[in-house]
């Protein structure tokens, strides 16, 4: 799961731009796409090639929007495994703040079932990505978000995530400030195993 959450589209940008390399000491000089590839030259700078029509538009306002198409299929299952990562770092917020006692307390069996992989509702709370941020690392827990009682946030420079540590469906709270404060809410539906996932 950790290797999903390093292979999402977004991390992958952040880690080409900023040269950051893996475990193995290698940065990545290359992210093909569906529609091109992006090429990362040298520190914080990028070149995009495009191919195909329709992908670039140009603004009123001097601005140029480019879709980047992942080459990645299942996009929803590689999220749904990101977001047990972030589970995870939830629950490991939990045991430095609470203790082993804290951790294993039974109130969390349905977040520490759905972090080893059984089939889970949830959601992911996606901010507005900024390929600009420093790519540092924090993780939090919060308990002041509307409809949540206990929630983690995991930043990774301009990627910004929130999970609710109690696995369920987004109620109307949750969705009311994901909007009013620009997040995406992203659901996870349960994939059982032997099911394709649609």
């Amino acid at each position: 799961m950790d290797e999903a959450f390093v292979h999402l589209f977004e991390v992958q940008l952040i880690r080409g731009i900023f040269r950051i390399p893996d475990r193995n000491g290698k940065t990545l000089d290359e992210l093909p796409l569906s529609n091109g590839r992006v090429l990362f030259t040298r520190e914080e700078m990028l070149h995009i090639e495009i191919s195909g029509s329709g992908h670039i538009r140009e603004r009123p306002e001097s601005t140029v929007l480019i879709d980047l198409i992942s080459k990645r299929r299942r996009s929803g299952d590689q999220w749904r495994r990101a977001t047990r990562t972030v589970l995870k770092t939830g629950l490991g917020l939990v045991y430095l703040a609470h203790g082993a006692s804290g951790a294993l307390d039974p109130a969390h069996d349905d977040l520490r079932n759905a972090i080893l992989g059984e089939p889970y509702e949830g959601y992911l709370l996606i901010g507005e990505f900024d390929l600009q941020r420093w790519p540092d690392l924090t993780a939090s827990l919060l308990f002041d978000l509307p409809g949540i009682d206990i929630g983690v946030r995991l930043r990774y420079g301009g990627l910004d995530l929130i999970a609710d540590l109690t696995p369920g469906p987004a109620n109307d709270a949750v969705r009311s400030w994901a909007r009013d404060n620009g997040y995406q809410a992203m659901d996870i539906a349960p994939k059982f195993p032997g099911r394709p996932n649609r």
